[in-house]
């Protein structure tokens, strides 16, 4: 049997919610202030997607973004990517994320391209915990107990 350790630098206790894991991230464009934005964690997005208001906020043009065609479940719609900073805790990264022109878009999701594929992540749903640690390949925080 093998035993294994997870060591995170970062712990965002996130409200109970039947909904999902719903928590704030703070998110900057360029020198202008950063923003909060109420973010659903989604890992069966491919993308990090906001809501319009959101972009509106930051003073970005929506469909001056890169375009993307995303497939749902039941449709299929146009979002646009723009590259901004992402803010949780102490961690700090650029990523693209796009945004829906669609004004009733209900939700805000953190997907796998920016948000998953940046960090290492634990989860501990029952006690509404999320660990979290930067990604990077030179420095390894899975320990395995011999």
């Amino acid at each position: 049997m093998n035993d294994w350790t997870l060591i995170f630098n970062e712990k965002i206790v996130y409200p109970h919610d039947k909904q999902g894991i719903n928590f704030t991230i703070a998110v900057q464009h360029g020198s202008e202030p950063p923003i909060s934005v109420l973010t659903k964690l989604d890992t069966g997005s491919t993308f990090c997607i906001f809501q319009s208001r959101y972009a509106k906020m930051l003073g970005l043009e929506i469909e001056k973004g890169e375009p993307e065609s995303v497939r749902a479940a039941t449709s299929t719609f146009i979002v646009y990517g723009h590259e901004l900073t992402l803010k949780i805790s102490n961690l700090e990264w650029e990523a693209t994320v796009y945004f829906t022109p669609d004004e009733n878009f209900p939700v805000s999701v953190l997907g796998r391209i920016g948000f998953l594929d940046r960090l290492k992540i634990g989860l501990i749903d029952y006690e509404q915990i999320l660990y979290l640690n930067a990604y990077n390949e030179s420095f390894t925080k899975l320990l395995k107990k011999e």
